[in-house]
C-alpha cells in the first residue's frame, strides 16, 4: 500500500507545482475569459474547482472540515463571470497551500484509511479511498488540459513551452 500512497501522492504534489506554474504568467483578464462565447469556463473557475474538489478529498479523509469553495465552485456549480472571482494571483497562492495540505494528509494516511470504503459516487472499480484517490489525480488531468487549451485559445504559450522551453529551441540545420 505505502508504494500506492507515494504514487499518488507524487502525482498530486506534481500537479501542484505545475498548476501553480502554469497560472503565474495570466492577467485576472485572461484567467478569467469565460470560453465558448462567454458561456462556458474560465481558467479561474477551473481553478477554484480543483480546489473545491481537493477540499473535498480531504474532508473525505478526515484531514478538513470546511470547503470554501464548494458553494462557488463545486460540484455542479456553473462557471459565472471574472467579477465573481478572486484574483488569479489569490487562487494560485490557495492553490499552493491546499496543495501543502493535501500532502501531509497523504503523508500521515494509514492503510486501514486508504482502504476503506470510498463515497457512494465514485466510478470505476475500486470504491475504496484509494480508487477515490485514483479518481481525483484522473480529474485534475482532465482539468488541466482544459487549461493548457484556454492558454492557447488566448495566443498564450502552451504548457509544454512553459515546462519545457529548451524542447522547443530550434535546432540548426
Amino acid at each position: 500500500m505505502a508504494s500506492d500512497l507515494n504514487r499518488l501522492t507524487g502525482k498530486f504534489d506534481s500537479a501542484t507545482s505545475a498548476l501553480g506554474m502554469v497560472l503565474g504568467d495570466l492577467s485576472n483578464e485572461q484567467a478569467g475569459k469565460r470560453m465558448r462565447d462567454g458561456k462556458g469556463s474560465s481558467i479561474s473557475f477551473i481553478v477554484g474547482h480543483l480546489m473545491a474538489s481537493r477540499a473535498t478529498v480531504l474532508s473525505i479523509l478526515g484531514a478538513r472540515e470546511d470547503n470554501p469553495w464548494g458553494e462557488t465552485f463545486g460540484g455542479n456549480s456553473p462557471a459565472r463571470d471574472l467579477k465573481d472571482y478572486p484574483p488569479i494571483a489569490e487562487l494560485v497562492a490557495q492553490w499552493n497551500e491546499l496543495g501543502e495540505q493535501l500532502h501531509s494528509a497523504l503523508a500521515g494516511l494509514s492503510d486501514k484509511v486508504l482502504l476503506a470504503d470510498g463515497p457512494e459516487w465514485l466510478p470505476g472499480e475500486d470504491k475504496t479511498n484509494r480508487g477515490m484517490l485514483e479518481f481525483f489525480v484522473w480529474h485534475e488531468i482532465y482539468h488541466f488540459g482544459q487549461v493548457g487549451l484556454m492558454r492557447t485559445e488566448q495566443g498564450l504559450p502552451s504548457i509544454q513551452e512553459l515546462m519545457h522551453p529548451e524542447s522547443l529551441e530550434e535546432t540548426p540545420s
